[in-house]
């Protein structure tokens, strides 16, 4: 049970940090984002609200702190993985630094699909072969996809398909013979998956 005291203190922090919000909020929308942070600290000390992080990370962007606003930025994240914004603010900070493998690799450990799907355009997955490693007995028409955006290149020689690779458009038909098929996909951003590979080995003549 609550004393006398003790309730009053706690109206008293109350009142304290909503007053400390309603300044915060009223400086940063009149975009005085330096001493608008003196107020957002003071607040987040009682109560560490992810909406207050994601302003008071963004006063620290406008003022220079990028790396601080950065790690506010990933800090909301680890509370709520799925806060569109933040992802948003991170991907806005590092293209703007052409720094397409941080995105890549943000939006990589993501686990949330929505996200995922929202700025897929900056990822890069690994392609996928249609058709698993091993001996076959007749044609296969071998399909590379990828899941996100960009353009699969491929070679049939075992050479790296990022240096002199082939782009693909259609399945390749592999009849008798060996193939070491490798293949990557590079985004619109020049970004590379991993290359993979397979290899099959074709020995009868069925159609």
């Amino acid at each position: 049970i609550l004393t006398l005291s003790g309730r009053i203190s706690n109206l008293y922090l109350e009142k304290y940090y909503a007053i400390q919000v309603e300044n915060a909020q009223l400086l940063y929308n009149q975009q005085n984002y330096e001493e608008a942070i003196g107020y957002y600290e003071n607040a987040l000390e009682l109560d560490e609200d992810t909406e207050l992080m994601l302003s008071y990370a963004d006063c620290l962007f406008e003022i220079g702190k990028v790396d601080q606003a950065l790690s506010y930025y990933y800090a909301i994240i680890d509370k709520e993985p799925e806060n569109e914004k933040a992802y948003a603010r991170i991907i806005s900070i590092y293209e703007k630094e052409e720094n397409y493998s941080e995105i890549n690799k943000l939006l990589s450990s993501c686990g949330q699909q929505s996200i995922k799907t929202e700025f897929q355009s900056y990822m890069t997955a690994e392609p996928v072969f249609s058709y698993e490693s091993g001996e076959y007995n007749h044609v296969i028409p071998l399909k590379i996809q990828t899941s996100t955006t960009g353009t699969v290149y491929y070679s049939m020689d075992g050479s790296d398909p990022r240096l002199s690779g082939i782009e693909y458009t259609s399945p390749l038909f592999l009849r008798y013979g060996e193939y070491l098929i490798k293949a990557v996909c590079i985004n619109d951003f020049g970004l590379a998956s991993e290359v993979v590979e397979a290899q099959y080995i074709i020995e009868g003549t069925q159609p």
